[in-house]
C-alpha cells in the first residue's frame, strides 16, 4: 500500500508542486538533545482533542501554502477501504474581506468527494459544493468567501465520500481568525475580539520556520 508522507502542500493543481516538510515525525521539540535545532514553518499546527494524561495520539503536520501565497496549517481526516486523506485549513486568518478556503484529497484506489462550505451568517461562498475524483494521485477543491456580516464563528465543512458503492458524510469545520488591523477596518472592537480568543497576529515571515532550541 502507498504510504503517505507529511507535506506542505502548495495549492497548485499537480502533485509534483508538493514538498516535504520539516519535522521531526511530530516530535516536541522540548524533547530533543541540547544544540539540536528544529525547524518547522509558520504556521503549522494541528488540533488534538480528547487526550488524556499519558495518552499519545498520532497526527499529520500539514501546511497549506494557498494560491495567493498566504499559509495555513492543514488538518487532516483519514479514511480506509483503500484510503483517502482529505486536508483542510484548521483555520484561516482574515486580513481582508476576501480569502480562500482550499481543500486537499490524496487517496490509494478510486474516490468520489463532493466538498461544501456553510459559511457563517454574514459570510457567503461563491459555490456551493464542489466535486471531483481522486485516484491515487492528490487533487483540490477551493472556495471563495467574501465576509459581508459579522457573525465570527468557524465554517462548517461537509465531504460526502463515495468509495466501492458505498457513501459516507464527514462533517467538520475551518476556524477563523482576524488581524488586528482587519478587524479594526471593520469597527470591530480589538480588545474584545482579543479576549475572545479571535485574535491573530499576521505572520511576520511567510515561509520562515520558528526555530526552537533546548
Amino acid at each position: 500500500m502507498k504510504s503517505f508522507r507529511r507535506r506542505r502542500i502548495s495549492f497548485l493543481p499537480k502533485a509534483d508542486q508538493t514538498e516535504p516538510v520539516a519535522h521531526a515525525r511530530g516530535t516536541d521539540p522540548s524533547s530533543l538533545l541540547p544544540a539540536v535545532f528544529f525547524v518547522l514553518p509558520d504556521p503549522l499546527g494541528v488540533s488534538a482533542s480528547d487526550l488524556v494524561c499519558g495518552e499519545l495520539k498520532r497526527k499529520h503536520l500539514q501546511q497549506i501554502v494557498k494560491a495567493d501565497g498566504k499559509r495555513v496549517p492543514g488538518k487532516t481526516t483519514r479514511r480506509t477501504g483503500s484510503e483517502l486523506l482529505i486536508i483542510e485549513p484548521e483555520y484561516v486568518v482574515w486580513d481582508n474581506t476576501e480569502q480562500l478556503y482550499p481543500f486537499i484529497f490524496e487517496s490509494v484506489g478510486e474516490w468520489g468527494v463532493t466538498a461544501a462550505v456553510a459559511p457563517p451568517e454574514g459570510f457567503v461562498a461563491d459555490h456551493g459544493d464542489l466535486s471531483v475524483e481522486v485516484n491515487g494521485e492528490i487533487e483540490s477543491v477551493q472556495f471563495t468567501v467574501t465576509e459581508i456580516g459579522s457573525d465570527l464563528v468557524p465554517t462548517g465543512t461537509t465531504f460526502t465520500v463515495t468509495h466501492r458503492g458505498r457513501r459516507e458524510i464527514i462533517h467538520s469545520d475551518v476556524g477563523i481568525f482576524l488581524t488586528p488591523e482587519y478587524a479594526r477596518s471593520r469597527g470591530f472592537d480589538v480588545a474584545r475580539l482579543r479576549a475572545q480568543g479571535l485574535i491573530r497576529e499576521r505572520p511576520g515571515n511567510q515561509g520562515q520556520g520558528d526555530e526552537h532550541r533546548r
